[in-house]
């Protein structure tokens, strides 16, 4: 895994409430304990501006930013992509589930380390769902 320095990493969530940013912190290290060979980047594009993007190339694979009320969104795309994740993981992460994709912490919130580094450690095979669609799309446009 390949972190932004502690000081990029604090600048990029200096603007994000103390609670933000503890949060920020706990995930980032669930992300970080998956083995995953990922890239972490702060994302300046059209969508999720500001969040701290973990991925392969340009590929996004997770996201982590703000939201309301001293809340934190996780974005774990290999989740969304998985029935077999969703299921497996149901009981750690279904409560914090906000979206097809995020899960959302609140300040009192454990965040739940174990089942986010197990998603994530399934990058893998994400990307490789990512690839088989990508080129199942493509042999349809020919």
């Amino acid at each position: 895994m390949e972190l932004l320095p502690d000081p990029m990493f604090a600048a990029a969530v200096a603007t994000w409430s103390p609670a933000q940013q503890e949060r920020a912190r706990e995930v980032r290290e669930a992300v970080a304990a998956s083995g995953a060979d990922l890239r972490e980047w702060l994302h300046d594009g059209p969508w999720m501006t500001g969040y701290l993007y973990y991925g392969v190339g340009e590929e996004m694979v997770a996201a982590i930013g703000p939201t309301a009320r001293d809340s934190v969104s996780l974005h774990l795309m290999p989740y969304y992509a998985s029935p077999a994740l969703r299921e497996q993981h149901a009981e750690a992460l279904e409560r914090f589930v906000s979206g097809k994709s995020c899960l959302r912490f609140r300040p009192a919130d454990s965040v739940p380390a174990a089942a986010i580094t197990a998603v994530v450690a399934a990058t893998p095979e994400y990307l490789a769902l990512v690839a088989a669609f990508r080129d199942a799309r493509a042999k349809k446009k020919r």
